[in-house]
This record gives structure tokens, C-alpha cells and sequence, in this order.
């Protein structure tokens, strides 16, 4: 993916803190079965997901030191966009959080075609409600992001090696880094 090459070629990154809860809730359930995991598919449970992928965020991202650049797979203004999707309130302090994030610029990385989707464990909705879901964090950061001043940049899909390239590009940073590595 983008996001693993961009790490690969050195710069830090934050992966997408929804998956790694999804990893940790599904480990969870498999060592106690008793376990009711809090999985965001089952619709009761995505107010107290969203606001665990909140927690794991602030934590993520409280730990970027000094790094120049850092790379996040998902912000919290996805978390917005997956409450707007959800019909949910928003988690406590949610939009504290996107206010004071310090973003300086939002790369969003435009849907895969429908050929090449494919469902995983952590990816459980067909390829229509992916589109829905795409599309209102699309419109969500199309209105938040020019209301906070923070440049965003829509890279269509294509090959992960062209999309960090156009990344790099937008941030005038040297293409020859990820030429490295592919």
C-alpha cells in the first residue's frame, strides 16, 4: 500500500488506528470466548468503537516527536466522517481533537475501482457500502479541512509507488526516496 511505502522509504507513519483495534478486539475474543468484541460492523457498537479509535489516536498521535514529516493512515476527521456514516454522536472531545491536531496538510487517497476491492478481516462491508462510507468522509473532509485552513489534496487511484510519488511531489519533497525502495 501507499501507506507501508512511505514507511519503507523512511518517513514515520501511523497506521490506521481502527485496524489495529479490530486486530486487538478480534485476539481478544479468540483467547476469552466469552469475550463480546467491539467490532465496528455490529451497528450497537460503533459509538463505543469510534471512541476507541479516538483513544488509540490521541495516544498515536501524542507520540510524533520531531519527526519532519509523519503520515497518518486516517485521521480524526475519518472519525468524524465514520460518525456522520453511523448516525452516532461524536465521541468526547472528537472535535477538540480535530481542532488542535496540527494537521498541515490532508493527503486523501481516492476509492480502488470495484475490480480490485477485495473484503479481509478487517474489511467486512461490500464494495457499495465501502463507496458510501468513501464518499461522506470525502464530503466531511471537504467541508472541515478548508474551515481549519488545512491544504487538502485528492490523489486518484492508482499504483501505491505513483500515489506516494504524487504525495511526495504536493509536499516538494524528493521522488528519488521512494524510487529507492520500489
Amino acid at each position: 500500500t501507499t501507506i507501508r511505502l512511505l514507511k519503507r522509504s523512511g518517513f514515520k507513519v501511523i497506521n490506521e488506528d481502527a485496524t489495529q483495534l479490530i486486530k486487538s478486539e478480534q485476539r481478544r475474543a479468540r483467547l476469552d470466548p466469552s469475550y463480546e468484541p467491539c467490532l465496528p460492523w455490529v451497528v450497537s457498537n460503533l459509538t463505543q468503537f469510534q471512541a476507541g479509535v479516538l483513544k488509540r489516536q490521541l495516544a498515536n498521535e501524542g507520540r510524533i516527536n520531531g519527526a519532519p514529516y509523519t503520515f497518518l493512515d486516517r485521521g480524526h476527521i475519518d472519525n468524524l466522517g465514520y460518525c456522520r456514516w453511523g448516525n452516532i454522536e461524536l465521541p468526547d472531545g472528537l472535535e477538540d481533537a480535530i481542532s488542535y491536531a496540527g494537521y498541515t496538510a490532508v493527503v486523501f487517497l481516492d476509492q480502488i475501482p470495484q475490480n480490485l476491492y477485495r473484503r479481509t478481516k478487517g474489511r467486512e462491508e461490500d464494495y457499495g457500502l465501502a463507496i458510501k462510507k468513501y464518499e461522506i468522509i470525502r464530503s466531511v473532509y471537504e467541508r472541515t479541512c478548508p474551515e481549519l485552513g488545512i491544504p487538502l489534496y485528492r490523489i486518484p487511484f492508482d499504483e501505491p509507488i505513483s500515489r506516494a510519488a504524487q504525495i511526495l511531489s504536493l509536499l516538494n519533497l524528493d521522488e528519488a526516496i521512494i524510487n529507492r525502495v520500489a
